[in-house]
């Protein structure tokens, strides 16, 4: 015979704490030996549905539709009950994708990702929970957590800002770099671990808050651009500058004159970077040339639609 107590009390229970969702040692704790049995008996009056092994949660009347229906969205019920288990975890990497402006795509499931081996399976109905840690191999999910890493317990270290910076240049091999690039992952710690990666010769700063990724070669390093004419390239693109080489560097290209000594670009609008690496600085045609000189190149040789290729 069911003890009518136990039913009571979870019932008040549930009723008092307004959890999203309850797992099964929450409930014993309320109930004791009872509670298993108290469970069962409150699934059939449709006052919890099952989300899970030894996971329930509280049910109300639909607004939209005849029948019981959870009271709160599966998400909320999910993440509720990872809290209780003390499993960390955040939204998955297509979630944290949109939230961040980095796509415009809706995920259409309930994702986490989580740290350790634990994960739970809940569902109810259609929905199902995923795990980007099933979903993804583990290199895979070290890489998103350079780029995107787990939140730090208290302040950030200097040491753990330093290996954050360079987890994300493994992850991300570009041969720029911006400071926004890396103030996201070492936070206040930003300016420390960017003089520490230039001491240890891993950047090159070419500007103002513009750094070039260095490559050994013969006993030295050099621009992983492959030269400072293409690691400005890389820069301008990365700030959306819209550039073109300089008259003398097109000439050079199209094979009609010799190679320049120094990069000189033409870009359009004012924004100009201040830009050098050993001593060689970046020079614009912006700056050497009249407005007048400037449209009569500009109708002469006109900019091309789609860029020009670095050479």
């Amino acid at each position: 015979m069911i003890d009518k107590t136990a039913i009571k009390a979870i019932q008040h229970y549930i009723t008092i704490s307004g959890d999203a969702a309850y797992t099964l040692q929450e409930l014993r704790d309320i109930a004791g030996a009872d509670a298993k049995p108290a469970i069962d008996t409150l699934i059939r009056r449709q006052v919890l549905g099952r989300l899970g092994q030894g996971l329930y949660v509280p049910m109300k009347e639909g607004v939209f539709r005849p029948g019981p229906v959870p009271a709160f969205p599966f998400e909320q019920s999910c993440a509720c009950v990872l809290q209780k288990l003390r499993i960390e975890f955040r939204p998955g990497r297509a979630v944290r994708d949109y939230n961040a402006g980095r796509t415009t795509q809706v995920p259409a499931r309930v994702i986490f990702e989580v740290r350790g081996n634990r994960m739970p399976q809940m569902g109810y109905g259609k929905q199902v929970l995923l795990y980007d840690n099933k979903t993804y191999p583990k290199s895979e999910l070290a890489r998103f957590a350079a780029i995107d890493p787990w939140p730090c317990d208290g302040e950030l270290s200097a040491d753990q800002a330093i290996q954050r910076l360079r987890d994300y240049m493994r992850a991300v091999p570009d041969s720029i770099y911006l400071r926004q690039d890396f103030e996201h992952l070492a936070l206040q710690q930003t300016a420390t671990a960017i003089r520490t990666i230039i001491s240890k010769n891993l950047v090159a700063e070419l500007g103002t808050g513009i750094y070039g990724r260095l490559e050994s070669s013969g006993g030295g390093y050099q621009l992983a651009a492959g030269g400072l004419y293409r690691a400005v390239c890389r820069a301008l693109d990365r700030m959306d500058i819209e550039w073109r080489p300089r008259m003398a560097w097109r000439r050079y290209q199209s094979g009609a004159g010799p190679k320049p000594s120094v990069p000189s670009f033409e870009v359009r609008g004012r924004r100009r970077p201040r830009l050098q690496y050993a001593g060689v600085p970046v020079a614009y045609d912006n700056e050497q040339m009249s407005p007048a000189e400037l449209r009569t190149v500009g109708r002469d040789d006109p900019w091309p639609e789609m860029g020009w290729p670095p050479r």
